[in-house]
């Protein structure tokens, strides 16, 4: 009769480690998602505040010379040039 109390009880300490085992593991995963998450919105939070200080700075030029603002602006994003400027454009990298 002792034999099987003995069974009975390990069974179930066995069972309850194992429990407890498994919820570890499931916590270090979730806390694993949750740190590379972070590190994500750390990483996103610093792009989003250089973009704002490059738009703040666009900002104070354009407020301080809005002609040469436009002007600057057409040269980067259009290719524009004034009468008498020779173009050059480089190559991508690797050629």
């Amino acid at each position: 009769m002792k034999k099987k109390k003995l069974n009975i009880k390990s069974f179930f300490i066995v069972l309850l480690a194992s429990y407890f085992a498994i919820v570890f593991v499931r916590q270090q995963f979730v806390a694993a998602r949750l740190n590379r998450e972070e590190a994500k919105r750390i990483q996103q939070l610093k792009a989003d505040k250089d973009q704002e200080e490059e738009l703040r700075e666009q900002l104070e030029l354009y407020e301080s010379n809005p002609e040469g603002f436009a002007e600057r602006r057409a040269r980067e994003r259009l290719g524009y040039i004034k009468e008498n400027e020779t173009p050059i454009k480089s190559l991508p990298e690797g050629q």
